[in-house]
């Protein structure tokens, strides 16, 4: 099945959609009825010649096939990806129009500007009252606000793993912190015994910080190695989703690091400061 669609003015310009093949529609071409149609690569893979050149026929809206119009094919577009697909599925074949076919009740209009959209917000409904004043707006808002709403129970349930995530370093972090406690406790007598023999509070510290760390280290290893393979699947099974996030992965790397790093400081610095000499006597 093919769904169609009206292309004025330059509307793959302002949605980042290359010509693949062929040409854009001309001014001619848009002010009149159309007899011309650019299609996207799913529906040109889909037409048994090539399809530059090739005639299609398409009818109208609740029309039938009697009343079907012919067009010829002067470009190939790219085709728009949904993220919303399965894996394994093409996105939709599309054909478009430099005008309607008939009149449409509704048209959206795109465009592309390098300043914020709420800006252009004021200025658009004025330019729109001075050229139809009885044309309403039903909608007004960026790609960015559009797609927002669309994948809305996406968007929840990905801030709500965000949260999730946030509350998962804190107990890590609380739990590194109480297993780090207690290994520096069982070691008192040891620590206590080393400094009696000349150890700087200084090399204590850095001897039990240092011993987490490894174990840092082979914890981003494991888990490092989890996420890549993790990543990679989903990027298999969904669409635009483009490998690893590099400043993600680094961030996550760091935040781990840095719990790490602060489970195993506190009772590490609490151990340098030990009194060897009261340490021994309690033991």
């Amino acid at each position: 099945m093919v769904t169609g669609g009206f292309a004025g003015g330059d509307l793959f310009d302002a949605v980042g959609l290359r010509i693949l093949q062929g040409r854009r529609f001309t001014d001619a071409e848009r002010h009149s009825r159309p007899r011309v149609a650019i299609v996207n690569e799913t529906a040109a893979r889909a037409l048994d010649a090539p399809a530059i050149g090739s005639i299609v026929r398409l009818a109208p809206r609740g029309g039938n096939y009697n009343s079907a119009i012919e067009l010829h094919i002067v470009g190939v577009v790219e085709a728009a990806v949904d993220p919303r697909l399965e894996k394994g599925d093409a996105p939709a074949a599309r054909i478009y129009l430099p005008s309607p076919i008939q009149p449409e009740p509704a048209l959206a209009l795109y465009l592309r500007t390098s300043v914020e959209p709420a800006a252009l917000v004021r200025p658009l409904r004025e330019l729109v009252s001075q050229i139809g004043p009885r044309v309403p707006i039903l909608e007004l808002g960026s790609l960015a606000d559009f797609n927002e709403r669309s994948f809305e129970t996406q968007l929840w349930l990905a801030r709500a793993a965000a949260v999730l995530g946030a509350i998962g370093l804190l107990l890590a972090t609380a739990g590194l912190y109480g297993v780090a406690s207690y290994l520096v406790g069982l070691r008192s007598r040891e620590l206590a015994i080393r400094m009696a023999l000349g150890a700087a509070p200084r090399t204590i510290l850095a001897m039990v910080v240092g011993q987490s760390m490894r174990v840092a280290v082979i914890g981003f290893l494991v888990g490092g190695g989890a996420a890549v393979a993790v990543s990679r699947w989903i990027q298999s099974e969904y669409h635009g989703v483009v490998g690893i996030d590099a400043g993600a992965f680094g961030s996550a790397i760091a935040l781990f690091i840095i719990a790490m790093f602060v489970a195993s400081a506190v009772p590490a610095a609490r151990a340098s400061r030990l009194d060897p000499v009261e340490n021994l006597r309690d033991a």
